[in-house]
């Protein structure tokens, strides 16, 4: 078997012999391949071969197939999955439960923070899961029912500390103009119950999480950047609070579910004098509200009175508003009847029924369903990370945990009567600010939600309704993003904002559900550019300071015709055809053309290159002379993929630039990762096809056209360490080629980048430091 020579170790194999059988006849790979698949454990008897094999082709195309050690990979690792199946389900199995990692670790001090936090909030969502429910038209008891089973579920599956699972403000809304665009027939009438019509809605949303979650598909919430996040939630909260003002302010006749948010305001301001006694209970309840957060807020950090009196600051002004409305409708019946109250929640729990699962509702729920499960995801996931990364436990939220337990939590509440449900930002806030120590917490505050149901609801029957708008109209103040997030936008990237402004306005002037999917496809939009596009840089080498400079800056102590490009992106099918032909803008147009003079029967009817090249110098007469493109240096330090579509395009980019040069042009590659370094392999080793390049070939380069064709090269290593070790072997492997000059006027400068045949590689040796002519010498000797 033939041998070939490497830079930096012993002769080698040659990769491209066929296996031979014992008869002596050779033996297909592809043979070899399927035997390793099917039969793994005859690897150790198989001969081994490089880690591509190259199949012939047309001249510009080549195709590459895996050998058997990723086979034999894929293989060994199913075998190993198999064979420990049993283990391998035990620990998933495991893993699915969180508590079993801390509840044997639970103690008296833990124990003593989640009880201060578990009554804390406890006592806050129940006027906060009553004003939910309102929101999504739903009866106040189904808040309840959320907030309970949300608590309880949670605790087992979670991997935060810090969330509180129930009723949040934007599903409610969603599920709210879900019930009026996906249950209503032609003529405006619900086509099925709105609580049957939610708790579905709950179950479909719930087991999509759950799957997600099981298949470990968490990291989708990646795609979502936070500009969007921010600028959805803003235009959510503006859009409750609009919402909300009519029933705070006691204007009736305004129809706040269908509407856009512009319609409502322009309907308040109209109507701005039918202002019923209903104002008397929000605008103070708001006002209290707002100015026990600002004493907590001034005075909680020295006076811890003043901060729990913050937190409970809901409870507080509901308490107050109930306790009023009471007495009122006591002692003064007549006035108790000029305002709303929530009136009659039925006490205790409903019997646990399945929820409807026929198909006519599933045609209705599925698409809407998609909207939820969206924003469940971004809005819970980003809730939970914030908190870990806000007291340091990041690295232990888990996206695909956290999605399967709010899947069982709609899923098993579907059961219950609940509607979808998610990790609340402003109870969790609260939640955390209490000093929570453990999940558990939950389960104290999921016991105070059921007491609240089986005890308190006769007593709920007098709040009037426009206190819980005050209520509501103040948590949403909350997910308002302060001015000072927008300019950090603006100051990072014009992109950023303007994406942050189109989900806003979206959710704002439209509906939630519009918002939601503008606000992913804008997100999916982004990240598809950003990888279709990727940014590139196209260097020099300044022999001067040994920095790595601009192609601007190149002067005349750097080899001519070396070129440098750093790549930021992986090479797949979405941006393969579209960076070579950049790169091959960039480099012919910095370079001058060299190909073999042919005549318009001998090239292609597209081809105009020699036309443009025979313009660009009557155009540009007296400018430099641009040198003759040797060798390209990728640095790939940054390239994490390359997919056969960015293999192709790579070989594509050899002969293009080959092409329009008149010699091979040599790859080398720098910073070149492990896993893609045995594509790159076969891109400097895949041969051309002779007869084509003797189209194109100048016959002046014949001798440096020989010297680097692919079978003296495929014996070089052309993955360097360093750069500058790159450009030393390119400059001594790739020599430059002597090129007529057109004579410039007297009062011109001469170029720089003019070359002597006969002096321009002594020079380039005579300014090179003792090492750099040691390591070129080197590199000459290893070629020779």
């Amino acid at each position: 078997m033939s041998s070939t020579r490497s830079l930096t170790g012993p002769p080698v194999a040659s990769p491209l012999r066929d296996h031979q059988s014992n008869s002596g006849h050779p033996v297909p790979v592809e043979s070899v391949q399927l035997g390793l698949f099917l039969f793994p454990s005859l690897a150790p008897l198989a001969p081994s071969h490089s880690p591509l094999i190259v199949t012939r082709s047309p001249p510009h195309i080549a195709m590459a197939k895996f050998d058997h050690t990723e086979i034999y990979e894929f293989s060994r690792q199913s075998s190993d999955f198999f064979r420990h199946f049993d283990k391998v389900s035990i620990e998933y199995v495991k893993s699915l439960f969180p508590i079993r990692t801390w509840i044997t670790r639970y103690n008296f001090q833990w124990f003593i923070g989640d009880l201060i936090t578990g009554l804390t909030v406890g006592f806050m969502i129940l006027p906060q899961a009553l004003a939910q429910a309102k929101i999504a038209t739903l009866p106040p008891e189904y808040g309840l029912y959320s907030a309970f089973i949300g608590l309880l579920v949670y605790g087992f599956f979670a991997t935060t500390k810090d969330i509180t699972i129930g009723p949040t403000a934007v599903l409610s809304l969603l599920t709210a103009q879900i019930l009026v665009t996906a249950n209503k027939d032609a003529n405006g009438n619900d086509l099925f119950p709105p609580t049957t019509f939610a708790i579905t809605l709950a179950f479909v949303v719930g087991i999509a999480q759950l799957l997600t979650g099981l298949l470990r598909l968490g990291v989708v919430v990646d795609f979502i950047p936070p500009t969007v996040i921010t600028g959805f939630t803003t235009g959510f909260a503006f859009t409750v609070i609009v919402q909300q003002t009519p029933t705070l302010l006691g204007i009736k006749g305004i129809d706040t579910n269908t509407q856009p948010a512009q319609n409502i305001i322009v309907n308040i301001v109209q109507k701005i004098g039918t202002t019923q006694f209903d104002i008397a209970w929000g605008a103070p309840a708001l006002v209290l509200i707002l100015l026990l957060l600002i004493l907590k807020n001034k005075f909680g950090q020295k006076h811890r009175v003043f901060h729990y009196i913050g937190l409970a600051r809901n409870g507080i002004v509901l308490s107050i508003c109930l306790l009023i409305s009471y007495l009122l409708s006591v002692y003064i019946p007549s006035a108790a009847k000029s305002y709303t109250v929530v009136g009659t929640i039925p006490a205790g729990f409903k019997t646990p029924t399945t929820p409807r699962l026929d198909l006519p509702i599933l045609q209705r729920v599925w698409q809407p369903a998609i909207s939820v499960f969206i924003v469940a995801l971004v809005e819970h996931v980003g809730i939970a990370r914030s908190f870990g990364r806000k007291f340091g436990y990041i690295r232990y939220v888990n996206s695909s945990q956290e999605l399967i337990a709010v899947g069982l939590t709609n899923t098993i509440g579907s059961f219950m009567s609940a509607y979808p449900a998610m990790g609340s930002f402003s109870r969790s806030a609260i939640k955390a600010a209490s000093g929570v120590k453990t999940p558990a917490a939950g389960f104290i505050t999921s016991a105070i939600v059921a007491l609240g149901l089986l005890y308190l609801t006769p007593v709920m029957y007098w709040i009037p309704s426009s206190a819980l708008s005050a209520i509501i109209i103040a948590a949403m103040s909350d997910l308002i993003s302060p001015p000072h997030v927008f300019i950090e936008y603006y100051n990072v990237s014009i992109l950023d904002l303007s994406v942050c402004m189109i989900a806003l306005f979206t959710t704002f002037f439209s509906t939630v559900e519009t918002g939601v999917y503008v606000s992913a496809s804008i997100a999916t939009l982004i990240s598809l550019l950003k990888i279709a596009r990727p940014r590139h840089t196209l260097f020099g080498r300044s022999k001067s300071d040994a920095t790595v400079l601009d192609v601007r800056d190149i002067s005349s102590t750097v080899s001519p015709g070396i070129f440098i490009l750093h790549m930021d992106e992986s090479l797949t099918y979405l941006n393969a055809q579209y960076t070579v032909n950049q790169f091959l803008s960039e480099l012919t147009a910095k370079t001058q053309y060299g190909s073999r003079k042919r005549g318009p029967a001998d090239r292609l009817w597209c081809d105009d290159t020699e036309e443009q090249s025979a313009r660009r110098e009557i155009k540009t007469p007296y400018l430099e002379e641009l040198p003759r493109l040797r060798a390209v240096i990728f640095i790939f330090s940054g390239v994490n993929h390359i997919d056969s579509a960015g293999y192709q395009a790579l070989l594509d980019l050899r002969r293009d630039l080959s092409v329009y040069t008149g010699r091979i042009v040599v790859f080398h590659f720098v910073g070149v990762k492990d896993h893609i370094r045995r594509v790159l392999e076969q891109v400097v080793k895949t041969p051309f096809d002779a007869a084509d390049v003797k189209n194109w070939a100048n016959v002046e380069d014949e001798k440096v056209l020989q010297s680097v064709m692919p079978e003296r090269i495929s014996s070089i290593n052309l993955f360097h360490p360093t750069l500058n070790r790159a450009i030393l072997i390119a400059d001594t492997l790739s020599p430059p080629t002597p090129v007529m000059t057109q004579s410039a006027p007297a009062n011109f400068p001469p170029s720089p980048l003019h070359l002597s045949p006969t002096n321009s590689v002594n020079e380039r040796n005579t300014r090179r430091t003792p090492s750099e002519r040691s390591l070129t010498s080197y590199a000459a000797q290893s070629l020779a």
